[in-house]
């Protein structure tokens, strides 16, 4: 029978535009498990129009703030980052509690003595139970957490002279004596793994200096979060007395009289 065939029954009104809760009569439109409207087969009904009461409420998307950690990871690490997703959730309510609502900051997590990067999962729905607003219906409530633990590491360079920037407003001969300069940098292994030589860049200034032989202290400009490790290296530079062009009597032409 017809009867058997009917699935849902629904009533249709138009809420576009709606800002307030709205009170409508509708007709009731029966379907069948295809999504097939089969009202017209059905001989009799009761009722044809229904008068329904929807509450209308704002929707807005919600930010969550970056998870926060606390306590010390293990000696010889540091947090490279913190990544999760999603970073905004939608909420629903009346329209001044969900535009007075703040963002979302979750509970701190732990970290002492992490060394390895780990995930956690954060349920936010326990951040709405004394508030006006609600996680809209189907929206996404399980923030995936991830903080990456990087390892601290060295590693050492060889820096040729020639590669530094050199100051020289001296104007007496001079001798560069360092072809190679030994550099140990200390930081994250993924920024030390990612340079070689030619990404340090360096310089030395030779234009305060008098004559004699000097070790003038290289100054490194290095990524953020990494380090030089002992003491500045140096370039060795000799300068000399510039020497005077003397004439001998054996280089002194003559001409004999015209």
């Amino acid at each position: 029978s017809i009867i058997d065939k009917i699935d849902t029954v629904e009533v249709n009104v138009d809420i576009k535009d709606k800002a307030e809760n709205i009170t409508e009569t509708g007709k009731i439109v029966i379907y069948d498990k295809d999504r097939k409207d089969i009202t017209s087969k059905v001989s009799s009904m009761s009722v044809e129009e229904v008068e329904v009461s929807i509450p209308v409420q704002r929707v807005i998307k919600d930010k969550i703030n970056t998870p926060p950690y606390h306590g010390n990871v293990a000696e010889g690490y540091v947090i490279k980052q913190i990544t999760y997703e999603p970073q905004t959730i939608e909420i629903v309510g009346k329209e001044e509690d969900v535009l007075n609502h703040k963002t979302i900051n979750i509970i701190s997590k732990s970290v002492d003595g992490v060394s390895e990067t780990f995930s956690y999962e954060e349920d936010l729905r326990k951040y709405f139970t004394d508030t006006n607003v609600s996680i809209r219906n189907g929206a996404n409530y399980i923030v995936n957490v991830t903080i990456e633990i990087e390892e601290i590491v060295e590693k050492d360079f060889e820096i040729p002279v020639s590669q530094l920037s050199l100051t020289n407003n001296i104007d007496k001969p001079l001798e560069i004596n360092t072809e190679q300069v030994p550099l140990r940098l200390r930081g994250q292994k993924s920024v030390l793994d990612s340079m070689d030589s030619s990404f340090i860049i360096g310089s030395v200034d030779f234009s305060e200096l008098d004559v004699g032989n000097h070790d003038v202290e290289i100054n490194f400009s290095l990524p953020n979060n990494v380090t030089l490790i002992g003491n500045p290296p140096t370039v060795n530079i000799s300068i000399y007395e510039e020497e005077n062009t003397i004439i001998t009597d054996d280089e002194i032409i003559t001409t004999p009289d015209s």
